[in-house]
């Protein structure tokens, strides 16, 4: 009886509840599958996020892309690619575990926490397609600037570049989510 009183302290000391836990580990299973699957997918595979990825690239710059089996979307002109590395599945992953490991907490109910992880996955989806079109159209916008490419190899400087582009989306999102939930974040660490 006193080692469970004991253990329920300690989880109220942290603000953890038995459905926070469930909903972290679910989280990391979940997290898991996603990436066992984006490791063994292919263009086709990934069809569910390349192609709005390449509606937003085509609305944006006025290019059209056509998909291949092998290659995912390519431009008209074949000088763009929008392939499987593209996908932007790694920035979902970690934008999904941002978002329910960091604001979980503000939930009280487990059916709020459970709605939450579900509009969180969802979210990240969205966010993930919408922040990877960016990236592709101002990649492409640079790639124009040969002179400043040639300097770089250009696969780095792609790397570089999503780097950036992934780590201030991250943060903008974070500090969004934290303003959304700013009263619940105080009243959660005031039970501390």
């Amino acid at each position: 009886m006193n080692i469970k009183c004991a253990a329920d302290l300690q989880l109220k000391k942290f603000n953890f509840s038995y459905s926070s836990i469930i909903i972290y580990s679910i989280t990391i299973i979940t997290v898991i599958a996603i990436k066992l699957f984006y490791s063994h997918a292919d263009t086709s595979s990934l069809f569910f996020i390349l192609k709005p990825i390449s509606k937003i690239v085509e609305i944006s710059t006025g290019i059209s892309f056509s998909f291949d089996s092998e290659m995912g979307f390519l431009s008209s002109d074949s000088q763009v690619a929008i392939g499987s590395i593209c996908a932007g599945i790694n920035f979902l992953l970690i934008l999904f575990c941002l978002l329910v490991f960091s604001f979980i907490k503000c939930f009280k109910s487990a059916t709020q926490k459970v709605t939450a992880f579900f509009i969180f996955l969802f979210f990240s989806y969205i966010f993930a397609i919408i922040v990877n079109a960016f990236r592709v159209v101002v990649s492409m916008n640079i790639s124009k600037y040969n002179d400043l490419y040639q300097l770089i190899d250009k696969d780095l400087f792609h790397k570089i570049l999503g780097t950036f582009i992934y780590f201030f989306f991250l943060i903008l999102c974070y500090l969004g989510f934290s303003k959304l939930f700013s009263k619940k974040v105080r009243d959660s660490h005031d039970n501390l």
